[in-house]
This record gives C-alpha cells, structure tokens and sequence, in this order.
C-alpha cells in the first residue's frame, strides 16, 4: 500500500509542469499527503489541512512527511505532525503550506484562474525548465528518505499501537 501509495504521489511530484491542488473541503491524512506533492496550493475558506497520521499513531507513508519537511524545515513539521491538529486554510496559508485562499466571494475556479495566471504568461520551456530543476531538488531529498519513511510506515502500522487507536476509532462510529 504505502509502495502504490508512493508511486502515484511521485507520478504528481515528477509532472513536467506545475501541478496546482484544488483544496475545495478537508485534505487530511492521505488527503494532506496529496495536496503536498502537489507544486501548489489553492483553497476555499472553509478547506482544512491536517496530517492526522499520528492520531492513529502511524507514520507518513506516501512523501508527504518528507515534503512538509522541505516547506517548513523539520523542527516545525515534526512539531506539527506530532500535534496531529486540522489546520484552518488561513492557519495553512500563514504557514506557507497554501499559497491563496479564495475570497468568500469568489469561486474555486475563478481563484484558481486567478492563481494560475502569472503562470500562464510563461511559455511551456520555461514552465518545464523551472519544473524540472524544482522536481530535482525535491527528488534529492525524497530518495534520501523515503526508504526511512517506509520502514517507519510499516513498523508503525503493524505495532499493536496503531491497531489499538484504529480499533478506538471505529469503536466510536
């Protein structure tokens, strides 16, 4: 699972263009993972993201910790991964993990528009060039962790632990 995982977040990581997330509700979990190996981020007011892995007291499994490394330095995402809090779109953005939040007034779309625009204006080796020197330093520092993060992933996930919390919380539905 976590290899499959992986394998299509690295997919969105390695696109040779820019890839922008579409936050239009929750991102967590996975879901936060997801939104991280994209290039950019872009949420309605009321989207929230929140790598709630350790509430179930599993590690990160698919890049996503080892991206949010890179965006906030480790001390700060460890921080936040141990804290395993849902993070308001502004509380994000303040953070530098969402790059805009849409205004109440307008639409995802019309914000995305707005967004992608600068983006638009370049021509596609350029977009391609600055990709590519981008997705190579991101690969850097994936390959030198990913293997880590796996073997944490799978240690985690079968520890007695992990299958007690999982049991807790559907114990609670």
């Amino acid at each position: 699972m976590s290899r499959h995982g992986r394998r299509a977040l690295d997919a969105i990581r390695n696109f040779p263009l820019p890839v922008v997330a579409a936050l239009n509700g929750p991102a967590l979990g996975g879901g936060a993972e997801l939104a991280m190996a994209c290039d950019a981020r872009v949420a309605v007011q009321h989207a929230e993201l929140g790598f709630l892995q350790a509430r179930l007291n599993v590690t990160t499994a698919w890049g996503g910790g080892i991206d949010l490394i890179a965006a906030l330095g480790a001390s700060q995402a460890l921080k936040l991964l141990l804290e395993s809090r849902r993070l308001s779109a502004e509380q994000a953005r303040d953070l530098g993990l969402i790059d805009r939040v849409c205004t109440a007034d307008e639409t995802l779309a019309e914000c995305i528009d707005q967004f992608i625009r600068p983006y638009l204006q370049r021509g596609h080796a350029v977009l391609r060039g600055f990709k590519a020197i981008g997705a190579a330093a991101r690969n850097r520092l994936q390959a030198q962790l990913s293997g880590l993060e796996e073997t944490q992933f799978v240690t985690t996930w079968t520890h007695g632990d992990h299958w007690a919390a999982a049991e807790g919380v559907l114990k609670k539905k």
